[in-house]
């Protein structure tokens, strides 16, 4: 496994933080390759590819090959099983990734666990499976923004849910990520 200095760990940690992809994709790259990369490296790399402004069809399909090899050298990552799961949904190709989700699921909750198979029930039409771990993660209050958003919406394809069940969530998400009108204004 590469092993990285002092010195490339902070020029990766400076090309991320100034989102620039692109060079932080190349850096990794010259630093590494592909047999010898650390589930570190190959994870910090997909996660470059996606994020670069101008993407292509092989970024997309390189990317998932890096999270796969990453959560493959490193079964307790679970960043990697899910950035491998999100982008398999995204190629509507999660096969692979929902059967590690499963076994994954059965040791305990995480709620990135939740998120990433909540999706693929959803795009699998699995609603109320996917609105079980939506509650669970609500429950254990690790509830973000784009999850909370993904739970409503998962909500509206279910008749398991009077409106008042529906407007109580409503509520208690927009408590917990208000934003105060004051603070918005100090931002713009």
């Amino acid at each position: 496994m590469t092993l990285l200095t002092e010195k490339q760990k902070n020029k990766l940690q400076k090309l991320y933080n100034q989102n620039r992809f692109s060079e932080l994709a190349a850096e990794v790259e010259k630093i590494s390759d592909f047999k010898t990369r650390s589930p570190f490296l190959a994870n910090l790399l997909g996660v470059a590819k996606l994020k670069k402004k101008l993407k292509t069809n092989k970024d997309w399909a390189e990317a998932r090959s890096l999270f796969l090899d990453s959560y493959t050298k490193a079964p307790t990552y679970d960043d990697a099983l899910c950035n491998y799961a999100h982008i398999s949904v995204k190629l509507r190709d999660f096969d692979h990734a929902y059967l590690e989700l499963i076994k994954r699921k059965k040791k305990g909750y995480n709620p990135k666990i939740n998120e990433a198979l909540s999706r693929i029930y959803f795009f699998e039409g699995k609603i109320d499976e996917a609105l079980e771990l939506f509650k669970e993660t609500e429950k254990n209050d690790h509830l973000t923004p784009i999850t909370a958003s993904h739970f409503l919406t998962t909500m509206n394809y279910s008749d398991n849910f009077s409106q008042d069940e529906y407007l109580k969530y409503c509520k208690k998400i927009d408590k917990k990520f208000d934003i105060n009108t004051a603070e918005l204004k100090k931002r713009n």
